[in-house]
């Protein structure tokens, strides 16, 4: 039987302190989000409400802190021309729900993420119209994922260095400069499910200073596609390339300073056709029903740090197999498709101690709420039996991202993501 009319959530934010940190509100609490860091303590998370808020953000020296906006589409962080529009030294935390711009063209060091030190996740992010993209360094540990790199002018979409670490996952990283799209030196953070659209010279430059896995992502039209480069500190450091789509690049491999960093040559289950996007002219680069990438990911995918969701929001595996990209076709029913599916407002959101699934439905049915970490372990189960109503109490979770799913019998009828303050 089909779910039908809406989903609500409704979210119970507390005023008061509790033990993961205050709430600063943006701008309800103080004006700005520079003074909301500024007056954040550790284990804070500063909550920004819809708006254009014209000013450059530096958090330093801050641990645990959260800097949660209403929507990528309707909370923008717009900075100068000099230095990063957000900026993190030596600092942990969150950065999720922004588009992130500033007023910059010229040539300069401009960047609308810069990262300094610290261990950093960069979720559900807009970074667009900068001189460069994002920037991590100074052994700093992070997580790129569910971003749109777009449209920066520079030399760099995304610039991993200086022996950090981390992962990214379900980016679109697209027309970004001059150079690279995604430059990886002296560093191997394991690059997953990512969708590289031309605008520059290289799509994924690698330079690794450890064994780094390149799986599953599309890369098109760009002069070299993969380039790897020897260094000469890190003589044993590897690539392994598997199940990317290289399409309408001048070179699809090439390999600098002599040496051959890929293992296997140049990977397995590699495809060389046109992804087949849906309206790649209007920047959907959502798979078609005929594309090659669809079921072609790799195989083995415990490697993966799999996630549960694609860059849509949509379950992550939809047919046989994972996809190539970071948009999965859905072979299912879709979340986009709400007339066929259950509809979920999320008002406000994050959370901090409970929350409160009303499902209206034609009847009472038995439903299941899963929460997972961004690992995929499941983590909890909520049932409803015989009930529109499902209650979802924190207990004692960490700050962070989730992902709940929700299902009746085996149906998936809903994926979604949760943040908890």
């Amino acid at each position: 039987m089909k779910l039908f009319g809406t989903i609500l959530v409704v979210w119970f934010l507390c005023n008061f302190r509790i033990a993961v940190g205050d709430v600063i509100n943006v701008p309800g609490d103080l004006p700005t989000i520079q003074l909301a860091v500024d007056s954040a303590n550790d284990g804070d998370s500063i909550v920004v409400s819809p708006g254009i808020y014209y000013e450059n953000v530096w958090i330093l020296l801050k641990n645990n802190v959260s800097l949660v906006g209403s929507g990528s589409d309707v909370t923008t962080i717009h900075g100068d021309s000099i230095g990063a529009t957000v900026g993190f030294s030596s600092s942990s935390g969150l950065l999720t729900g922004f588009t992130i711009t500033s007023v910059t063209t010229t040539p300069n060091s401009q960047t609308g993420i810069s990262v300094s030190g610290g261990s950093i996740n960069i979720e559900y992010n807009i970074i667009t119209e900068n001189y460069n993209g994002i920037a991590i360094g100074s052994n700093a540990e992070f997580s790129i994922q569910y971003n749109k790199v777009i449209d920066n002018h520079g030399y760099k979409g995304v610039h991993i260095s200086g022996a950090s670490t981390g992962i990214i996952h379900n980016n679109l990283i697209a027309n970004n400069g001059q150079y690279y799209a995604l430059d990886c030196t002296f560093s191997s953070p394991t690059i997953i499910n990512n969708t590289i659209i031309g605008g520059g010279s290289f799509g994924i430059f690698l330079q690794p200073n450890d064994t780094q896995l390149v799986y599953n992502n599309i890369i098109t039209d760009c002069e070299y596609g993969i380039i790897g480069q020897f260094d000469s500190l890190n003589p044993t450091a590897i690539v392994k390339i598997a199940s990317n789509n290289l399409w309408n690049n001048l070179n699809n491999y090439i390999v600098d300073w002599g040496a051959q960093p890929f293992a296997p040559t140049p990977g397995t289950g590699e495809i060389y056709t046109d992804p087949k996007f849906n309206n790649p002219s209007n920047a959907d680069f959502t798979l078609s029903s005929s594309s090659p990438a669809i079921n072609a990911g790799t195989k083995d995918t415990n490697l993966l740090n799999l996630q549960l969701l694609d860059l849509a929001n949509n379950p992550r595996i939809s047919g046989s197999d994972i996809d190539i990209g970071a948009y999965e076709f859905q072979e299912i029913l879709s979340l986009a498709n709400e007339d066929e599916r259950a509809y979920l407002a999320v008002h406000p959101n994050p959370m901090t101690e409970s929350t409160q699934f009303i499902i209206e439905a034609n009847e009472n049915e038995d439903f299941i709420l899963e929460l997972y970490n961004t690992s995929g372990k499941l983590l909890n189960s909520k049932y409803a039996i015989n009930s529109n109503i499902i209650i979802f109490q924190r207990d004692g979770l960490p700050s962070g991202m989730y992902y709940y799913r929700l299902k009746k019998d085996t149906e998936l009828f809903r994926v979604g993501k949760l943040i908890m303050l």
